[in-house]
């Protein structure tokens, strides 16, 4: 077993003990802030697990987009500036809206624990991370 899915092991272990054997247990007032916590918890793992993968698609996407090779965060603000000076053209515009999909899908793979079971579009046949 690698030192990551240790670390994924744990992390559930923990959400499962605190969703199961402590929210149960706290007044009204603290159950939610409980399940906020859960909730991050399985956010965090899913990011361990699948957030770097998920940020290289989402980089790649963008390459394509610009034709060309570069970090994240400066396609990212390439894309921003283009959206904020003109509206694309028709023929990029697929292309724009095609990457902006791919972008929140890869996204909500990482932020959603129940992604992709809520999700009944074209990306609902990727095998789902457990968190």
């Amino acid at each position: 077993m690698s030192r990551r899915d240790a670390m994924d092991d744990l992390l559930g272990i923990a959400r499962e003990m605190l969703r199961r054997e402590i929210q149960p247990t706290l007044p009204p007032e603290l159950r939610y802030v409980a399940a906020m916590i859960a909730h991050a918890m399985a956010i965090a793992a899913r990011d361990a697990a699948i957030g770097p993968d998920s940020r290289e698609r989402q980089r790649l996407a963008l390459a394509a987009l610009f034709q060309g090779e570069a970090s994240l965060a400066s396609l990212e603000r390439r894309l921003a500036g283009e959206l904020r000076r003109t509206k694309p053209a028709p023929e990029r515009e697929e292309q724009v809206r095609a990457v902006l999909l791919a972008r929140t899908l890869a996204r909500l793979e990482v932020s959603n624990p129940d992604y992709p079971a809520t999700f009944a579009g074209p990306a609902q046949a990727r095998k789902p991370v457990s968190a």
